[in-house]
C-alpha cells in the first residue's frame, strides 16, 4: 500500500513539475535569418502538333541565385537565356517516361538538386467526327468524342466556332462561340443554342464552321494542383500529346424558313 501511494506521489509531482516548465516562457529572442527559398520550376514536353513538327521540350527556372544545368533523361537542354532552357528535337515518344533534373549551386555554396518524373501521354485520336470537314446541319448539336490517351490525366480541349448570316435586317452578322477546357471526359457536346442564331433573326445563312484542338496531358495543369518537382525546388512538369485537329462545317445549302422580311420583299416584287 505504501509503495502504492509513493507512486502516485510521484506521478503527481511529475505532472505539476512539468506544467510549471511548459507554462513558464522566457524572452523570445529576434527571429533568426530566413532560409533560402527554394527554385521555382517550370517546364513542358510537347509532341509534334500544328504548331511545331518534333517533340519540344521547355523548361523556365526563376530564384536561382546562379546558372543551372538541366536535363531530360540525361539529355542537356540548352539555355536560351538565365531563366529558360529548350530543345526543340527533343528524341522522346508518345508513352516514354522523362526525368527532369535540375543542378545549381545554392547561395551557402552547396550543391542543389531538383527532378521530376512524368510519362508522355499516348498517341491517341478522334472517335467523332471521325474524319475532319465533317458537316453539320443547322440546328444540330456538335458532338465530340475521342479516344483515350493511356497514362493521361486530363484533356485539353479549345474549341471556336463561328457562324456567318445576314439578319432580317439586311445586316451580315457573325456569331461566334469559344470555348477550352481542361477535364478527364472523353464526350463532349454542344447544343445549337450556344452555336446557331434564332431561325427568327435569319434572312439567308452565308457559310459557317467549327475549329477542333485536342491533346492530352499529365502531370500538375490546374494552378491549385500540388507541384511534382522534388529536392531543391519546387514547380511543375507537364507531358503534352498531340491528338488531333478537326473542322466541322455548317451546311448552309437548305435555309431556314423564309422570314416575314423575305415574304414581304416576294410579295412586293
Amino acid at each position: 500500500m505504501q509503495a502504492k501511494r509513493f507512486h502516485i506521489l510521484l506521478l503527481l509531482a511529475a505532472v505539476v513539475f512539468l506544467t510549471v516548465i511548459v507554462g513558464c516562457e522566457g524572452p523570445e529572442g529576434p527571429p533568426g535569418p530566413a532560409g533560402p527559398a527554394p527554385i521555382y520550376i517550370v517546364g513542358n514536353i510537347e509532341s509534334p502538333s500544328t504548331r511545331n513538327e518534333t517533340y519540344r521540350a521547355r523548361v523556365e527556372i526563376y530564384g536561382n541565385p546562379g546558372i543551372p544545368t538541366v536535363e531530360i533523361n540525361g539529355i542537356p537542354l540548352i539555355r536560351q537565356n538565365p531563366n529558360y532552357f529548350s530543345h526543340y528535337e527533343f528524341p522522346i515518344s508518345a508513352g516514354d517516361s522523362a526525368k527532369l533534373l535540375v543542378t545549381f549551386t545554392k547561395l551557402d555554396g552547396t550543391f542543389g538538386n531538383a527532378w521530376a518524373n512524368i510519362m508522355m501521354p499516348g498517341l491517341f485520336d478522334f472517335a467523332i467526327p471521325d474524319s475532319s470537314n465533317d458537316s453539320i446541319q443547322f440546328g444540330d448539336s456538335v458532338i465530340v468524342q475521342w479516344f483515350s490517351s493511356e497514362g493521361a490525366d486530363v484533356y485539353s480541349f479549345d474549341f471556336r466556332s463561328v457562324f456567318h448570316y445576314r439578319d432580317t435586317s439586311g445586316t451580315y452578322q457573325y456569331l461566334v462561340y469559344d470555348f477550352d477546357t481542361v477535364f478527364a471526359d472523353t464526350l463532349i457536346t454542344f447544343p445549337p443554342s450556344l452555336l446557331f442564331p434564332d431561325i427568327a433573326e435569319i434572312d439567308s445563312m452565308l457559310y459557317g464552321y467549327g475549329n477542333i484542338i485536342l491533346y492530352a496531358k499529365t502531370g500538375p495543369v490546374d494552378d491549385y494542383d500540388i507541384g511534382n518537382v522534388h529536392g531543391d525546388g519546387i514547380g511543375f512538369l507537364t507531358g503534352m500529346t498531340f491528338g488531333g485537329y478537326a473542322t466541322i462545317v455548317y451546311d448552309v445549302t437548305d435555309p431556314p424558313i423564309p422570314s416575314p422580311r423575305l415574304n414581304e420583299f416576294n410579295l412586293i416584287q
